[in-house]
């Protein structure tokens, strides 16, 4: 449920266009709130991105088996 909410959080227009999501809800959504789930979603996509790169990096270097 929290995925399904940062990702109406972090990328409204898409969900408006397709109907998941309505605009006053949004605008009424918690400003604090917000902010905190926006930012533990792009921590969290930095965070995998950061262990994709540093896999790519172990398997050229020849670090992993």
């Amino acid at each position: 449920m929290m995925g399904a909410v940062s990702g109406i959080l972090t990328a409204p227009k898409l969900y408006l266009r397709d109907g998941g999501a309505d605009l006053s809800d949004i605008e009424n959504f918690p400003k604090k709130l917000k902010k905190t789930i926006t930012r533990q979603y792009g921590f969290l996509a930095f965070s995998v991105a950061f262990m994709f790169v540093t896999w790519g990096i172990g398997q050229y270097m020849n670090w992993t088996n």
